[in-house]
């Protein structure tokens, strides 16, 4: 497959993983969410080991900024998901992505400042309609940002994310194989979790002691796997980081649409679907 439809797989993909998260990490749900997050990771890195196993571990590059990218790639990558998923258990999940959107404006920024990427005006007018959703959303919503803690959380995962997204596209795309940066890119910051979050081991080994938990987390981590093994395998195809994340992004309005339906998050869904929509036309300029 090409970049677009590698990108166009790994966002149909995320989205399964993020709905059925939402579901297990819920306000009233038994699972603790950073907890959830870190035993995802696990069973990610280990399903890429396996794929490592078949094709093997390609290092290419000098390795001092090798290991600089990697360092990064991991403080990002833990921060970003404890924040993340700590807000998606109290935040309903069409807010939490329109606001996490925000993050397509720093990584269109960062594609042109680092990567010499392409500018204009649509795109311009692009990132407006992003910034004009989040308004929306936040103003329609009535949400207060200054005292709901969780939605302070999903605004500053953007920053993380970001730099993570920079170092997948520098790492697998020129410096490691696929499968094996996927591998680290998962266990690694799986580890950092446990360490800047030091009850997360015990509450990681409850999660493995219930069966049924367990069970949902397992299959919820196969589509957590193979959506960001496509996303790398986007980057490693020559896709632009601006292009492969607009498409990823593209995902908010089926996420708004699938919360109120599936998960029944249906208290003024006129503003979420407009927001929505705005956002998702942002990011569709932005390509």
């Amino acid at each position: 497959m090409n970049w677009f439809a590698l990108s166009v797989s790994a966002t149909v993909l995320m989205t399964v993983f993020e709905v059925i998260s939402k579901k297990l990490v819920s306000n009233h749900a038994r699972t603790d969410p950073v907890a959830y997050i870190t035993t995802s990771f696990l069973f990610v890195a280990l399903f890429s080991l396996g794929a490592v196993g078949m094709e093997g571990v390609e290092v290419r590059g000098a390795p001092v900024p090798l290991i600089g990218l990697v360092g990064l790639m991991t403080l990002a990558y833990a921060g970003g998901p404890i924040l993340f998923y700590r807000a998606m258990s109290r935040v309903a999940l069409a807010d939490l992505i329109v606001l996490t959107r925000l993050r397509t404006i720093l990584i269109f920024l960062a594609g042109i400042l680092l990567f010499g990427e392409s500018a204009s005006w649509i795109k311009l007018a692009g990132t407006l309609c992003v910034l004009a959703g989040s308004v929306i959303l936040v103003a329609g919503e009535h949400l207060d940002l200054t005292r709901n803690r969780y939605l302070a959380y999903a605004i500053a995962s953007n920053l993380f994310y970001t730099v993570g997204a920079l170092a997948d596209k520098m790492l697998s795309a020129e410096y490691l194989s696929v499968s094996f940066y996927q591998f680290l890119n998962f266990f690694l910051p799986a580890m950092m979790m446990m360490v800047l979050v030091p009850q997360t081991a015990s509450r990681v080994v409850g999660i493995i002691r219930d069966r049924v938990v367990l069970g949902a987390v397992l299959v919820n981590s196969i589509f957590f796997f193979l959506g960001f093994n496509m996303l790398f395998r986007a980057y490693a195809s020559g896709g632009e980081i601006s292009r492969v994340n607009v498409i990823y992004s593209s995902q908010t309005v089926l996420i708004v649409v699938l919360s109120v339906i599936l998960l029944r998050e249906r208290d003024r869904w006129q503003v979420k679907l407009a927001s929505g929509l705005l956002v998702t036309a942002g990011v569709f300029l932005l390509k």
